[in-house]
C-alpha cells in the first residue's frame, strides 16, 4: 500500500519527533539514504507524498519556533555502506512500507494512521499482478 519514499519520508518525520521530545540539542543530524526524498524534503514543488511532506515542513517549523538556537542538519548517507544501523533502518523502511509496523508512543501531530493508500504503490502492484498474469 506505500512506497519506500514514503517510508523515508515518514522516517525524517519519526527523527524530528525524537529531536523535538529531546530537551538541551543545540545540533542534530538526520540521515537518510534515500537521495530523492532529500530532494522531496529540499523542494517547495508539488510532488508525490506531498501530504507527508508538509507533515514534515510543519514539525520542522514548530520545532524552529520552540527552539530557535536548534541547528538540524539532513544529509545523504549511501545505503549498504558498512553503516552501523544503516542496514537495519532500511530493513524497518521496508517492511513499514508493506504496512508491517509497531505502533506509536505517542500520535504525532498531522500524521494520521493508517496512512492512506499511495497511487504509485497501487499502480506498481497493478503492474505487476498484471505482468504475472500476462
Amino acid at each position: 500500500e506505500h512506497t519506500v519514499f514514503e517510508a523515508e519520508i515518514v522516517g525524517a518525520i519519526l527523527g524530528l519527533d525524537i529531536i523535538r521530545a529531546t530537551p538541551r540539542l543545540t545540533a542534530t543530524h538526520l540521515f537518510i539514504d534515500c537521495q530523492p526524498a532529500i530532494s522531496a524534503l529540499q523542494s517547495p514543488s508539488s510532488q508525490p507524498a506531498q501530504y507527508l511532506l508538509d507533515v514534515f515542513h510543519k514539525t520542522l517549523a514548530q520545532i524552529r519556533m520552540a527552539r530557535r538556537s536548534l541547528r538540524i542538519h539532513i544529509h545523504w548517507v549511501p545505503g549498504h555502506e558498512d553503516i552501523e544501523g544503516s542496514d537495519v533502518a532500511d530493513s524497518e523502511a521496508k517492511q513499514a512500507a508493506k504496512g508491517r509496523s509497531l505502533p506509536l508512543g505517542s500520535p504525532i501531530r498531522g500524521l494520521n494512521f493508517p496512512l492512506p493508500r499511495s497511487s504509485a504503490a497501487t499502480i506498481a502492484n497493478a503492474k505487476r499482478s498484471t505482468n504475472k498474469q500476462w
